[in-house]
C-alpha cells in the first residue's frame, strides 16, 4: 500500500470514526497500522474509539513512543487519569489529524476531518490543537 493508499484511507477512517461507526474505522485503522506501525494519526484516531480506557492508553501511548513531542497525545493521556465517573471521555475534542497541506478540495476532508466546505466537527484540530506531523 502506497502512502497515497494510506493517507486516502486515513481520511476514510476519520470520517467514519466522527459519523460514529466505530467499527467500520476500527476496521480501517487496523488495516493501515498493519501496513504503516508508526502511523502516529492512526493511533491517534484509535485511541478515540477504543472501548476501554487500557485500550485508550495504549494507544496514546503508541502515539508518544512515535512522536514524544506530541503535546495533544500527552495532555490525553494525562486526563484519561481523571476520567469521569459517568463513562464520558475527558479528552474526545482532540482529534489528531494529517497535516493540512494535504487538504483535498472536495469530500471529507483529511486534514480536519470534516467536509471540505468547513461544515461539522473537527475545528480544534484545524486550529492545531491536535498536533499530528506524522501520517
Amino acid at each position: 500500500m502506497s502512502s497515497q493508499d494510506i493517507y486516502r484511507q486515513l481520511g476514510v477512517a476519520i470520517h467514519e470514526a466522527q459519523a460514529g461507526r466505530k467499527d467500520m474505522a476500527r476496521e480501517i485503522l487496523l488495516h493501515i497500522l498493519r501496513q504503516d506501525p508508526r502511523n502516529e494519526t492512526a493511533w491517534g484516531w484509535m485511541a478515540t474509539i477504543v472501548e476501554t480506557r487500557k485500550e485508550r492508553q495504549f494507544c496514546l501511548r503508541k502515539v508518544l513512543d512515535i512522536n514524544p513531542s506530541n503535546a495533544g497525545a500527552r495532555h490525553a493521556l494525562q486526563t484519561d487519569e481523571l476520567k469521569a465517573a459517568d463513562g464520558s471521555v475527558p479528552f474526545a475534542g482532540w482529534m489528531p489529524a494529517p497535516p493540512a497541506s494535504r487538504a483535498r478540495a472536495s469530500g471529507p476532508s483529511p486534514a480536519s476531518g470534516r467536509p471540505a466546505d468547513g461544515a461539522g466537527p473537527g475545528r480544534a484540530i484545524a486550529a492545531g490543537r491536535g498536533p499530528c506531523r506524522r501520517h
